[in-house]
Order: structure tokens, then sequence, then C-alpha cells
């Protein structure tokens, strides 16, 4: 088992082309379709903005919980078009985490070129290594990109799952902003929902967290502190539920 992880680690030493261009370009052509769909038939509200405004650049990972296939592109359209948090990119999983039998015509999307297009890029999943698993996304931080993740590791149907510690690892070697996002409205969403407004979906932004702030000032982190972690950003997560504040502007 030791041996396979070893030979991954060599196989995704190296990040993958990230596309910008193409990512703003697909973007730009999709925004005002995909902003009248969240705001027209899903009634999208946004809570918090205000807390990005003194973000110094976007060097941003944003933190959310994750209930729908929709959640990545409804949170895209609460932020502001242009702006320093876009291009944004999503985290996401290679192609044999979205067989034909689960995602249906989904799979040849998912997970492929198209998607990284769209601004999606995998991490490496079994390497037990988190430098070789995020090796993509290290990149895209590092040049000043903002990243969405959902910490849980895949979608959780009812109650917000255990956030897995790699995210925390992600802010630490980047450096990047944490913002904890609280995404509501989305469990079991389907197009019968969505078209007969029987929805409504609110995105919540949470006050953001320097990497100093949460982790201090230790070069590095041991498993079970990035667990401590992980579950201390989860907690403010869940607890964005109760916030009252709303705040919309594109």
């Amino acid at each position: 088992m030791k041996e396979e992880a070893d030979i991954k680690k060599e196989l995704y030493k190296k990040p993958s082309h990230i596309f910008v261009i193409p990512v703003l370009i697909i973007r730009g052509i999709l925004w005002f379709p995909a902003l009248f769909l969240v705001h027209f038939f899903l009634r999208m509200e946004v809570k918090g903005k205000e807390n990005l405004k003194d973000i110094p650049n976007g060097r941003v990972l944003f933190a959310a919980n994750h209930s729908s296939e929709i959640d990545p592109y409804a949170f895209q359209y609460s932020l502001s078009f242009p702006s320093k948090f876009v291009p944004l990119y999503f985290v996401s999983l290679t192609t044999k985490y979205y067989p034909v039998a689960k995602f249906g015509l989904r799979s040849f999307i998912y997970g492929g070129l198209f998607f990284r297009l769209m601004g999606a890029y995998p991490v490496y999943k079994g390497l037990h290594d988190y430098e070789s698993a995020f090796v993509n996304h290290i990149k895209i931080l590092e040049k000043n990109h903002s990243v969405l993740i959902f910490p849980e590791g895949g979608m959780q149907k009812g109650q917000i799952g255990e956030a897995r510690p790699g995210f925390i690892y992600l802010a630490k070697r980047t450096k990047a902003t944490i913002v904890p996002v609280r995404i509501l409205g989305t469990s079991n969403l389907n197009l019968k929902s969505i078209f007969s407004f029987q929805r409504k979906i609110t995105i919540i932004f949470g006050k953001p967290i320097s990497h100093t702030e949460l982790l201090g000032e230790k070069e590095e982190l041991s498993e079970n502190e990035l667990v401590k972690h992980a579950q201390t950003v989860m907690a403010i997560i869940k607890n964005l539920k109760n916030f009252k504040r709303c705040l919309i502007n594109f």
C-alpha cells in the first residue's frame, strides 16, 4: 500500500497547468444567465459579505459545508464580478470518484478538462502526503488566486459532517486567509424544486481568519494539531447558521 502511494506521489509531483483566461471567459459568458437562475428561481440571499472588504489580496481559502452538486456554482455567483476573488478555483476529485452509475452523463464532465476550464482542480487522495495531494491548489494560492474547498471531503446529507484536516495544511503552507462559509438550502435540490420556486439558498460569509491567527507562528503542525484546527473552523461554519446581518452587493 505504501509503495503504491509512493508511486502516485511521483506521478502527481508536478502541478497541472492552471488555466486563468479560459476560466474568466467561461465565467463571464455564464455570469448573467447563472445569476438570473440563482436569484430568480432560487432566491439566493448573501449574508456577511462585508467581512470580505478588508482582505488584502485574493489568496483566500473559502471553507464551506457541502450538501449538493450546485454548491460551488451557487457560491461563485455570491461573489462580485470582477473582484479580487475572481477567478475562483475549486477543489474537486479525480475522475474515478465520479462514476457513471452515480452521476450519469455528468461523470464525463466532472474531473476532466472541461472541469478544469471551469476552475475545478483535483485533490489527489490516498497519497498520505498533503504536499502532493494539494499540489495544484498550492500553486493556485501562491499565485494569489482564491480557492473554494469543502472540508468534509464530499457531499453530506442532512447534518454537517466532520472536517478533514487537509485544508488547514493548505492554509498554513500557502499563508492563505481562511473564510468560513455556510451554504443553506441546497440539500436534496432537484430541477423540480428549482423551477417551482420551492427553495431559497443562503450563502453566509464568516469573518476571515488569518493563518497566524488560527495556527500561530509554528513552522510545522502535527496531525493532531491539524485535526484540532479543522474542527475549530468547522464549528464556526456550523454556527454561521445564526448569522443575522445581510449585505448584498453585486
